[in-house]
């Protein structure tokens, strides 16, 4: 037991040092005066207010600018002496629709940054780049649309960060809203390589993203944790399913809406022994701006 506190420990420390210069600088950037003026009225401060937002936030297919920061720690498992690490930095920036393209728009970009374990390199850096684009349809019961994603690679000097493979495949989202305070359905991405180093594996796998969130008065919100579904097709379907809870709150600190979360998994289906078992987030997201106008 004290041998696995041991292996955990270092992970909890990065995770804490991310964590406090994350909020600094997400403290500095709510000052700015341009966004300043660019905040609609939340109405936050009241207990419909705070449960409106987090109905807001909780809705992957919302109108919503967002920079969200999510920490995440692996800790020690089969073959490892210490756990993983990252830190991944998300920005969601809805589009309105256009002569081109008459359905809203929602684009995720995801960028992230790993520690990995001995085992796996012992080396830090940025992994690869996620990018996707979604076109959202509104229904009675909620949203759907058809989309694309891409996987940049970043360049990284080691192969234990990247997959160093371009890739583009197809995107789907459906999400249900017409249950009160309830966001339920899920995004599928499915990259596929293109192009790339000759000598690195091809890639081809699906993610799953499930939504399964309750949102409760005064901004608080329960359900299914954040982690992705991924079932890689080069590998006959080896499957990586987490199975877990999230909770968290919406709050204001000074101007700006943030949305706190704290999630953990155990993972019960892993490709291989030299997986972690379980992981453990921390989440912190800057509402920059709502868009009630885009449909």
């Amino acid at each position: 037991m004290h041998e696995r506190l041991r292996a955990v420990t270092p992970g909890i420390r990065r995770l804490l040092s991310i964590g406090g210069w994350t909020l600094g600088l997400m403290f500095v950037l709510a000052g700015l005066p341009h966004y300043v003026a660019a905040q609609q009225p939340l109405g936050a401060g009241t207990v419909a207010g705070a449960k409106e937002l987090a109905n807001q936030v909780n809705d992957p297919t919302a109108p919503i600018t967002l920079l969200q920061l999510r920490g995440l720690i692996a800790p020690a498992w089969s073959g490892s002496p210490g756990g993983a690490t990252a830190i991944e930095t998300e920005f969601v920036l809805p589009i309105a629709r256009g002569r081109l393209i008459p359905v809203m728009q929602l684009t995720r970009t995801t960028i992230p940054y790993l520690w990995l374990p001995d085992n796996a390199g012992g080396v830090a850096g940025f992994g690869d780049l996620n990018y996707f684009d979604i076109g959202l349809i509104p229904a009675k019961w909620g949203r759907w649309g058809p989309g694309i994603t891409m996987v940049v690679p970043t360049g990284a000097s080691t192969t234990a960060l990247t997959a160093g493979k371009w890739q583009v495949g197809p995107a789907l989202a459906v999400i249900i809203t017409s249950i009160p305070d309830l966001q339920f359905g899920l995004v599928l991405q499915n990259p596929i390589s293109f192009a790339g180093p000759s000598e690195r594996p091809t890639v081809n796998a699906l993610t799953v993203s499930p939504t399964l969130t309750y949102n409760f008065p005064a901004g608080w919100f329960a359900g299914y944790s954040d982690f992705v579904l991924q079932f890689n097709w080069e590998d006959g379907g080896a499957a990586t399913i987490p199975v877990g809870l999230q909770v968290g709150k919406v709050l204001r600190l000074g101007k700006r809406p943030f949305v706190f979360s704290a999630e953990a998994a155990t993972l019960v289906a892993r490709p291989t022994d030299a997986a972690p078992t379980w992981v453990i987030g921390l989440e912190g997201a800057w509402v920059i701006k709502l868009h009630p106008g885009l449909r």
